[in-house]
């Protein structure tokens, strides 16, 4: 699935859940999404940087809506302000769960999974690796564990 599919996913499931993302399009290519959680509306900028960011960028912002968290810490997604708040690395857990089945249901054999094509195909930020290396890996293990069972 590529990352329009995974964005029109993304976009659906957040309709079902009662949130808006709207796109701005007149938006400089360094402003981030931000999240109005009160409101469940999500604005995205279309102008952004890195295309390749926007399942990680929607996912995450989806996230703090669900979690509910306080709008008054909520950064604009960036980076740097998500190594630092317990909020922002929460949210990327939750973006990172979220995005992990687009990626391993192109994988036949789940024990070829990597963790850090994963993290390239979605621009993960290098400071969530050992993050998605213990989601991957405990994916590939139950794998494991199912095949041999069927054995």
């Amino acid at each position: 699935m590529n990352h329009e599919d995974i964005l029109a996913e993304l976009e659906r499931y957040a309709c079902r859940h009662g949130i808006k993302v709207r796109w701005a399009s007149k938006l400089n290519p360094h402003t981030p999404p931000v999240v109005s959680v009160h409101f469940r509306t999500i604005v995205m900028n279309s102008n952004w940087e890195d295309k390749n960011e926007y399942p990680l960028q929607l996912a995450h912002e989806i996230t703090h809506i669900e979690d509910g968290d306080p709008d008054n810490l909520i950064l604009p997604y960036s980076n740097v302000a998500q190594m630092d708040y317990g909020v922002e690395y929460k949210a990327n857990r939750g973006a990172i769960d979220m995005l992990l089945p687009y990626y391993t249901e192109t994988f036949l054999d789940l024990s070829e999974l990597n963790a850090v094509e994963f993290m390239q195909q979605f621009s993960i930020p290098s400071h969530l690796e050992g993050y998605v290396t213990s989601k991957v890996n405990r994916i590939i293990g139950d794998y494991i564990k199912e095949e041999n069972a069927n054995y």
